[in-house]
């Protein structure tokens, strides 16, 4: 499977934006810009996820077409006056919730409320 993932990967597998939201300072103190979309990655699934494995006539793991996955990058206001670089943090799924709520400092628990996180 890792392989065949791998061997995909050279080619593209693609995102697309859905929205882009930059909510104002009153809004979103903490947050410049919001960027929503999805992204593509390989499926070896024989259906819709949860699916179980696709498999060839000997049994093994076959790739299918790719699925998409929502993705949301929070970009916070920060950037906009931090000297140099600032951290990069991948946020990946989780089981109930979304990227978004996780990275949401209108939710009391979002990372972007974390100590530490101005």
């Amino acid at each position: 499977m890792r392989d065949q993932a791998l061997a995909a990967a050279p080619k593209g597998l693609g995102c697309t934006v859905t929205s882009v939201t930059e909510p104002t300072e009153a809004q979103k103190p903490k947050v410049y810009r919001i960027i929503q979309g999805t992204f593509q990655v390989p499926s070896f699934e024989s259906g819709p996820d949860p699916s179980p494995l696709h498999l060839d006539k000997d049994g093994r793991p076959t790739m299918g077409p790719p699925a998409d996955f929502p993705s949301t990058a929070s970009i916070p206001r920060c950037a906009l006056t931090h000297p140099g670089l600032i951290p990069l943090l991948i946020v990946g799924h989780g089981i109930q919730g979304t990227t978004f709520l996780a990275l949401s400092p209108d939710v009391n628990s979002g990372l972007l409320n974390a100590p530490g996180a101005e």
